[in-house]
């Protein structure tokens, strides 16, 4: 599996250092996967899950009365806005 462009490989002792580190790099990738794996099953396996960022917002209901909009520069509203 060539991974670098054949470019970088300009002579048989680099050609042959470059190869030795793409080794390196698959065989860490490929262990970092199965530890990540793992990880997922133990986390499966004791009943839980992971959860993924979502951008939807899921409204359970919606207040009876609409909000007051209060426009910038506008006068707010009079009254104690606590007890309405």
């Amino acid at each position: 599996m060539k991974l670098l462009d054949s470019r970088l490989r300009g002579n048989d002792k680099n050609g042959t250092v470059l190869a030795f580190y793409e080794r390196i790099m698959i065989d860490w990738l490929i262990k970092a996967i199965k530890v990540v794996l793992i990880f997922k099953c133990i986390v499966e396996e004791a009943g839980t899950g992971f959860a993924f960022p979502s951008q939807s917002i899921d409204v359970e209901s919606l207040p009876a009365d609409p909000p007051e909009v209060v426009l910038p520069g506008s006068r707010a509203p009079r009254g104690n806005p606590i007890s309405g």
